[in-house]
């Protein structure tokens, strides 16, 4: 590939690690969990069933949607949000192949560094 990225790879690098940064997000794997769990739910739900604001869930799952790792469908006034599992497999196996190709002890991590947003 040579020592530059290519225009296209680039734009990759860069939808991936905006994909990567929506997913690792300790409050937005928990939405996606319960998601997953309920196959289909409701904003309505996911705030009452995790304890948080209506305008900090939306705001999550509209990174969510962006990265392209939740749909939501229209139920008449109300959407409800089910895993994009294709993508989220998708990453979930990219994730495990680098993981087990990399020796991860060699990576510094900073523990009190909680830049997520």
């Amino acid at each position: 590939m040579g020592k530059t990225l290519k225009r296209d790879h680039y734009d990759k690098v860069v939808f991936s690690s905006k994909i990567l940064r929506a997913f690792v997000h300790p409050l937005r794997l928990k939405m996606l969990e319960l998601i997953s769990i309920n196959q289909s739910i409701y904003v309505k739900d996911i705030h009452s069933r995790l304890g948080l604001e209506q305008s900090l869930v939306s705001q999550h799952l509209r990174l969510l949607r962006q990265a392209n790792l939740v749909v939501g469908s229209r139920e008449g006034k109300y959407i409800y949000y089910s895993v994009n599992e294709t993508v989220v497999g998708n990453l979930l196996d990219a994730i495990r192949s680098f993981a087990a190709n990399v020796d991860l002890s060699k990576i510094e991590v900073d523990e009190e560094e909680d830049d997520y947003l």
